[in-house]
């Protein structure tokens, strides 16, 4: 069974990378893929890249197959907080 820090690891390295290139990187079941990327979101560490016409992304979601979801890697930022 893969692993969330395989995951998180495969879309650091690749930046953008697609559901069904990670289904098969791993040779796991997209359901399971979906259940860890969800946490990777939430964890604010992935995005998922909708494809929109008016996209600005440089995440190639447009250019994809529709049913295919694909997912970008968020560089982590400094956020400065005055208090």
């Amino acid at each position: 069974m893969t692993s969330l820090i395989a995951v998180r690891n495969a879309i650091r390295t690749a930046k953008i990378i697609s559901l069904i290139q990670l289904t098969k990187k791993f040779n796991s079941e997209p359901q399971w893929l979906l259940i860890l990327l969800d946490d990777l979101i939430k964890r604010g560490k992935i995005e998922r890249c909708e494809p929109i016409k008016t996209c600005s992304q440089e995440c190639q979601g447009c250019q994809t197959n529709p049913q295919d979801i694909t997912y970008r890697w968020r560089d982590e930022e400094i956020i400065i907080v005055n208090i």
